[in-house]
């Protein structure tokens, strides 16, 4: 459970959704890539849960849901 920090919804010109970005925000202290990887697999399943969401929410095929996760106290992107 949880909330979707972020989603962008991409429409065509007649306002039909066509793409789906969904970015969360973590603040988690990460110290090596290796506990970044950690994490990231981690959140994985919960960004799952997001994308199913918003899925069934705006009738994006799941191919067009993308999922990043931004560790703001590194800095860091990561494509989910």
């Amino acid at each position: 459970s949880g909330v979707m920090d972020r989603v962008i919804v991409e429409c065509d010109a007649k306002g039909k959704a066509q793409r789906v970005s969904i970015i969360d925000y973590k603040t988690d202290d990460v110290s090596s890539d290796e506990a970044l990887a950690e994490k990231v697999a981690g959140y994985k399943p919960q960004l799952e849960l997001y994308r199913e969401a918003a899925t069934k929410l705006t009738g994006v095929p799941l191919a067009r849901v993308s999922s990043t996760l931004v560790f703001t106290r590194l800095a860091k992107l990561q494509v989910v």
